[in-house]
């Protein structure tokens, strides 16, 4: 103890000096590009108000906006060293995966025409296809081997991802662990990314037993109820300033994905015989931006 401040005392106002620092320098590399975008955007003819370049640098500049709060995405930005390396990393993994997708579509593409080509039957369901070219002895040994460290190798990944995200979602948002002591935080996470890997098993299990079409469409089907909700908040906030009732909003995100389905399920007599595809994300999110509308905050 030094001048009746104790060590403990002293490092932690070391570590506020620190963040405050940290906060400083982040509030001016905001504003040096803030100033720079403005620049940019005067030489080409765009001339904004003040609130309104504000507005626009928010947007841009913060990687939770712009990726929508992926996780995953966010991880890639985050671990760029600066703004310009993130906006470089952005740009460069946005055309690599313009070139991926449309690889794999060629890939799909050409499987449907060795199928019919050399008339092999097509399986019950679509994304069987490939698998059953891989390991019924259709194509040489080493595709079937490809195939098999690919999977593992994808399930691997998006497993990862996706647990480690549960975890964090459940530990901060529900059981306020910042709140607990320091000894209980480790053996609760594990308890917690156990408890998610044996939900996602049997969710997986579930899935396999009920559904009766190609996982892809299903996943698709699935994300328009349950993106339908994320969508129009998003929007919503991007394209308004308009105040809402907080507490309505958790009720307008359950009762959106309901009326879609309903919409849904008798949309062939509600709308003279129209059918819902994809689309189902577009009305899930357009019924969402409604609901927030009137919850909207007079005066």
């Amino acid at each position: 103890e030094v001048n009746g401040i104790t060590a403990r005392e002293r490092e932690e106002e070391e570590d506020k000096e620190r963040a405050d620092e940290i906060g400083e320098r982040l509030d001016e590399v905001r504003r040096e590009q803030h100033d720079r975008w403005k620049s940019q955007m005067h030489d080409v003819g765009i001339d904004l108000t003040d609130e309104e370049w504000d507005d626009a640098a928010d947007t841009l500049s913060d990687p939770a906006k712009r990726e929508r709060l992926r996780q995953n995405m966010m991880q890639k930005n985050l671990s760029c060293r600066n703004i310009g390396e993130a906006q470089k990393n952005m740009v460069s993994f946005s055309l690599v995966l313009v070139f991926v997708n449309l690889v794999f579509l060629s890939l799909g593409a050409l499987l449907f025409l060795y199928v019919e080509r050399f008339g092999v039957e097509m399986p019950l369901k679509p994304d069987q296809l490939y698998p059953m070219l891989a390991t019924d002895g259709s194509l040489p040994v080493v595709v079937g081997l490809l195939f098999i460290l690919g999977l593992i190798a994808a399930a691997y990944s998006s497993a990862d991802s996706a647990l480690t995200a549960l975890t964090t979602s459940v530990c901060v948002d529900v059981l306020e662990i910042e709140k607990r002591p320091e000894a209980e935080r480790v053996p609760l996470r594990i308890r917690v990314h156990v408890i998610m890997s044996i939900v996602m098993v049997i969710l997986i299990l579930l899935f396999k037993v009920w559904n009766d079409d190609s996982v892809i469409k299903t996943v698709f089907r699935v994300a328009g109820y349950t993106y339908g909700p994320l969508l129009g908040l998003f929007a919503f906030g991007m394209l308004t300033k308009t105040a809402v009732h907080d507490r309505w909003v958790p009720l307008i995100a359950v009762l959106s994905p309901i009326i879609t389905f309903v919409l849904d399920t008798y949309s062939i007599q509600l709308f003279g015989g129209y059918k819902f595809g994809f689309e189902l994300l577009l009305v899930n999110g357009a019924i969402t931006m409604v609901g927030l509308a009137l919850l909207s905050r007079r005066g």
